[in-house]
């Protein structure tokens, strides 16, 4: 490879443009597949006294009460520039789902652009496209929201 290779390279390199890699082949010839992600599970137990009770008298305490969930939460990234977050649960007094949120952002180079989706009792979304320069991010951005009120039943 001569020197006009090379400073042609580092001008492609340096001119904002995306770079590219070669893509990596596994052991049998394919092309190697990569998708990052993370789930985490917890398990929630607590005991408490319940004051909205009646107390009893021979033990000059409040019955006891105990809660306990199980909650589910991860992100998955689908590409270079695409990232999804979810989380929920499950309560096991109330026999309900938990709150669920979902949230997918996408890295647009200048921009970002995300989608929050919250499912369940306060069902909302927002969208948003905001630019990445610290100096025009409140300057440069557009938001789209939906009213949580109009989704909660009173009666």
């Amino acid at each position: 490879m001569n020197n006009d290779d090379n400073e042609n390279k580092e001008e492609e390199d340096n001119s904002g443009l995306r770079k590219t890699e070669k893509a990596a082949i596994d052991p049998d010839g394919y092309m190697a597949f990569k998708m990052p992600w993370s789930l985490s599970l917890s398990y929630s137990y607590s005991i408490r006294e319940d004051r909205s009770k009646q107390i009893n008298i021979k033990t000059m305490r409040y019955p006891y009460s105990i809660t306990h969930s199980l909650n589910v939460s991860g992100n998955v990234k689908l590409g270079s520039r695409w990232n999804v977050n979810y989380s929920s649960g499950y309560d096991f007094n109330t026999k309900e789902m938990s709150m669920t949120t979902v949230n997918i952002s996408r890295d647009l180079h200048c921009f970002n652009m995300s989608c929050g989706l919250v499912f369940g009792p306060f069902t909302s979304y927002n969208f948003s496209i905001r630019a990445n320069s610290s100096m025009l991010t409140d300057a440069l951005k557009w938001d789209q929201r939906s009213n949580t009120g109009s989704a909660v039943n009173w009666y």
